[in-house]
């Protein structure tokens, strides 16, 4: 039998968890009723006690492991585990913002406005709660169901008084989806997400024969590359980033209005793909905070893969519309079309061994002469 991937390792252990979980087992009866090894079910349950999805406790003179919560559950992202404490916190929250909002107006709750009170409200009162940022801003990995006939609320005054406070805070913004993600963003001072948000809107609906409104996008573009903290684990991310962002300035820059008019919704897919990607990375570190990272990244790795993957392919679709160069011929430029690829071509981890073979190259040949031939190639 080939060896098993740390997620089916993860899978086979909780569920042989989950048939004993109310007494609690220790590793060795885990162990066996998983079929994994001693050694590395110990590994695993580590990491589940650090994110709470276990607890271990002494019982006779030995550790036992007993589950806090079921391990798939579909009203999470990404079926996280969530303990029941939690589950019933927030079903709580949810349930007083249905019934404060409808006391002090008669303006539809959205589940957009629901995420974006509950969170606020969490981080004032539940802090060890599990939250991220993920597509469209900040909110629990509890789904919120408008129609779920939710049996608690919140009893405490200082907790319903919250409710009521940040429900004002968002009533001057309720009547779009959009104010009310931007409340959040410039709240909490998001500048990713900010930007995310103009840049939607301009490649969506900018008049693209107005200079300014293209100076607008490219700025936009060049900041969108560059305000992600660029770290080993996000390496790859942002080596495809980076390819999205010198492919469509130079479309922006070297094609005319009629040619960037045809390529506007194959930008506006490419740059959708690349902010799901984005998103996601953005959301795992978020949860960080209250998930143990190696349990995280099981969780995140195929998602990764297959967003990776989607985020190439829309990178393919922009080939079409990129300005074709006639490349120089002399022996600098010969070693640099060598090196130099798209994301279509190598695979973002190539494209970052390539970078630094470039800036070899440019310590060896001369800063300026190099900067100038890649500027005209990029567009940047």
């Amino acid at each position: 039998m080939g060896k098993k991937s740390t997620a089916e390792v993860t899978e086979k252990i909780l569920k042989a968890m989950s048939s004993n979980s109310e007494q609690g087992l220790v590793i060795q009866d885990i162990s066996k009723k998983a079929d994994v090894s001693w050694d590395c079910t110990k590994r695993h349950l580590e990491s589940f006690v650090k994110s709470k999805i276990v607890r271990e406790y002494n019982k006779e003179g030995k550790a036992h492991y007993q589950m806090m919560c079921p391990i798939t559950k579909s009203d999470t992202l990404f079926s996280l585990p969530l303990s029941e404490e939690h589950r019933r916190a927030i079903k709580k929250i949810y349930a007083t913002i249905k019934i404060v909002w409808k006391q002090i107006t008669n303006k539809p709750l959205s589940k957009t406005l629901v995420q974006k009170i509950a969170v606020d409200v969490v981080e004032q009162k539940y802090k060890d709660i599990p939250r991220g940022w993920y597509l469209y801003g900040e909110l629990l990995v509890l789904s919120f169901e408008a129609d779920e006939d939710y049996q608690e609320i919140l009893t405490k005054k200082e907790e319903v008084d919250c409710v009521k406070a940040v429900c004002r805070d968002y009533l001057g913004y309720c009547d779009a989806s959009y104010k009310i993600r931007r409340h959040q963003y410039e709240k909490k001072g998001n500048k990713l997400y900010l930007i995310k948000e103009d840049l939607m809107y301009c490649l969506g609906y900018s008049d693209f024969n107005d200079s300014a409104q293209k100076m607008k996008i490219r700025q936009l573009l060049n900041e969108f590359a560059i305000v992600i903290e660029r770290t080993e684990e996000n390496a790859v991310m942002l080596a495809i980033i980076d390819d999205f962002v010198a492919e469509t300035l130079a479309i922006f820059r070297h094609n005319n209005d009629e040619e960037l008019r045809k390529a506007r919704s194959t930008i506006m897919n490419a740059f959708e793909k690349i902010w799901i990607l984005a998103a996601t990375y953005e959301f795992y570190e978020s949860l960080k905070a209250f998930y143990d990272k190696e349990f995280l990244q099981e969780r995140f790795f195929d998602k990764f893969e297959l967003l990776k993957d989607n985020a190439l392919e829309s990178l393919e679709e922009l080939n079409d519309f990129k300005p074709k160069w006639d490349f120089p011929n002399d022996e600098i430029a010969k070693k640099l079309k060598a090196l130099m690829g798209t994301a279509n071509e190598t695979a973002p981890e190539e494209r970052i061994r390539r970078k630094k073979e470039i800036e070899k190259i440019k310590q060896e040949k001369g800063e300026k002469r190099v900067d100038k031939f890649l500027s005209e190639k990029t567009g940047l």
